[in-house]
């Protein structure tokens, strides 16, 4: 077992005014997404994109905004309003701890995304953009936690458990630090790889099962097969990231109480009957569609064979027109015998002829 070490929250005093390690790490979290950002922006490809230090100190200062007032609302609202409600001015004190990761994220989309229309530029380019800054931010924010002695794991018996201040007697899981090293780069890069993997799995799908391609990437650098490229692999990823944090506990708390409220739970079950009949009929008709796809293939193949053939026909006639213009559909036995009865008609006139 591991032994906390206790770290004393505030790092600084200067007389009244004290600096805690909390506010720091997200200082050291603020410095190095700037620093990444910065660079970012110096790259070839960001400049041509019409990116520069100002617009990066510009979206860089909204999204601090986002992060702090999003989180911190977030942390108000889903964790402890009661107490926050009955003391209102605990609501400023940051540096106590209580930042939101559900409200930092949402506070960050919706700065970008103000932060694009006011630019006009489109937010999946500045999401891109922002992507690579946020594990760094994770990173500290978890470091941030460890030192405060929040939000530590589940109780363990094994040779990483601690004992934590507000944890109780029982050594648990720093699942801050574990988070700090994962929850940023790793997280995304799992979900980036799943999505992209079913992205390229129904894209391949749609393309050979029915001849419809949903979507082309072909322009996009680095892509696979126009199915699947890097733009939007990191796109996906903070769409699963959102859906992760924001989305998914809301939909665990959900299928709680209809677990324990059955009666709604029927009229749900209803709901998911009729959209699975919806999305039978519609397999159903796509097949059919595909079917009578495939048939007129087959027929338009046969009537262009025909007029292929009969193209083909008509020219050869012409030809043999040319040649022999006194051609004609009568069979050739008919032709010898008449030509036969021509000449015997001529031997015996001439025989006549020679009699007299």
């Amino acid at each position: 077992m591991l032994t906390y070490p206790n770290i004393d929250p505030v790092a600084l005093s200067l007389g009244p005014v004290q600096v805690h390690w909390y506010g720091l790490m997200y200082l050291f979290a603020f410095l190095a997404g700037w620093g990444l950002a910065r660079w970012r922006a110096s790259r070839p490809a960001w400049i041509a994109a019409g990116w520069n230090g100002q617009k990066v100190d510009d979206l860089l200062t909204w999204i601090m905004l986002g992060v702090v007032a999003g989180g911190r609302i977030g942390y108000v609202l889903f964790y402890d309003l009661p107490s926050y409600l009955a003391q209102p001015s605990e609501i400023f004190k940051i540096w106590n701890g209580g930042m939101s990761f559900h409200g930092g994220l949402l506070g960050v989309l919706l700065a970008g995304l103000w932060w694009s229309r006011r630019e006009k530029k489109r937010f999946l380019d500045v999401v891109d953009f922002v992507a690579p800054l946020v594990p760094p931010g994770l990173f500290f924010g978890r470091l941030g936690n460890f030192i405060n002695g929040e939000l530590w794991g589940g109780v363990t018996d094994g040779p990483l458990g601690m004992v934590f201040p507000t944890g109780g007697p029982l050594p648990r899981h720093p699942s801050q630090l574990y988070e700090a090293g994962l929850e940023g780069l790793v997280m995304f890069v799992v979900m980036a790889l799943a999505m992209t993997l079913l992205e390229y799995i129904v894209g391949v799908v749609s393309f050979k099962g029915f001849h419809l391609r949903l979507w082309d990437y072909s322009k996009q650098w680095g892509n696979i097969q126009g199915l699947i490229c890097p733009k939007f692999s990191l796109a996906w990823a903070l769409l699963g990231a959102a859906y992760y944090f924001l989305i998914h506990p809301r939909i665990l708390h959900a299928i709680d109480w209809l677990s324990r409220n059955l009666a709604f739970s029927f009229v749900i079950g209803l709901f998911y009957g009729v959209f699975l009949i919806d999305v039978v009929y519609s397999t159903k008709l796509i097949h059919r569609i595909k079917k009578l796809a495939d048939e007129n293939e087959v027929i338009v193949k046969y009537e262009n064979l025909k007029a292929h053939v009969r193209s083909v026909h008509d020219r050869s006639a012409q030809k043999a027109s040319f040649f022999f213009p006194l051609r004609s559909e009568r069979p050739l036995n008919e032709h010898l015998r008449e030509l036969r009865e021509t000449l015997e008609q001529r031997r015996r006139t001439g025989g006549k002829k020679h009699a007299g």
